[in-house]
């Protein structure tokens, strides 16, 4: 594991140091960025880094910010429960039956 994160520390540096060679100022304006400054520290402090992505759940909140968007705002929690509830519905007859 260590000789895997040396090789990462490495690599990220090499990409950081490239990136600064094009654009010092995406350096500091993508938070991303920072987080993979730091990322080998977090791997052996957290453990692996799927355990602690965000992505996913990033991508749910603008499905319910669309959802949300689309009510007629009194009631918007029961608009939402209602729209995923005909998506459960319906992904099973699309799917043919399966889930």
């Amino acid at each position: 594991v260590d000789t895997y994160l040396d090789v990462l520390q490495r690599s990220l540096q090499a990409m950081m140091a490239t990136i600064a060679d094009i654009n010092v100022s995406w350096l500091s304006a993508h938070a991303k960025y920072h987080t993979l400054a730091h990322v080998v520290e977090n791997i052996r402090e957290f453990g692996p880094a799927v355990l602690y992505m965000s992505e996913k759940f990033e991508s749910f909140n603008k499905v319910m910010r669309n959802h949300t968007v689309h009510t007629n705002r009194h009631g918007p929690s029961v608009d939402v429960a209602r729209r995923f509830t005909r998506y459960a519905v319906v992904r099973p007859r699309l799917s043919g039956g399966m889930f």
